[in-house]
């Protein structure tokens, strides 16, 4: 694996996982976007790898590895997206459901924050490498159904 392969794939989640987190500041939204990142980033970088000809040849090895970078990287991005609106719009909106992460900071700490971002990242890592696997596997049927 090429490091400008590992570059773009970390770009590329971290976009859509910057996006989903500003996204998911819209209460309707939110659980779809959060859902969009824990099982849907893999599947979408492979997709775009494999219609612009980035990726030639998608096992289901790669699409393991590529599962689990994006899945920590579109995590972290996130969150680093999230938090912050998050804590901004809790100055000035008061309901809960808005502001659970300001509340959760002053009440358990920052500490504990970092400690559900890092079992985040272990879960979304997991959960994206068998999206990135289902993908491949797809991709791979497909391929031998052609021929």
């Amino acid at each position: 694996m090429s490091k400008l392969l590992i570059k773009q794939i970390s770009i590329l989640s971290g976009i859509f996982g910057a996006l989903f987190g500003v996204l998911s500041l819209i209460p309707v939204i939110r659980n779809i976007a959060f859902l969009a990142v824990i099982l849907f980033i893999a599947p979408i970088i492979i997709i775009y790898f494999k219609k612009f000809n980035i990726l030639q040849e998608v096992s289901s090895q790669w699409g393991m590895i590529i599962g689990t970078i994006s899945g920590i990287i579109s995590i972290i991005a996130f969150m680093l997206s999230f938090t912050p609106l998050d804590l901004l719009l809790s100055l000035f909106i008061k309901d809960g459901y808005i502001a659970w992460i300001a509340s959760f900071i002053k009440n358990a700490g920052f500490f504990n924050y970092i400690m559900i971002l890092f079992f985040l990242c272990i879960l979304n890592g997991i959960t994206n490498a068998f999206s990135g696997l289902t993908t491949a596997y797809v991709y791979d049927f497909l391929k031998n159904v052609k021929e």
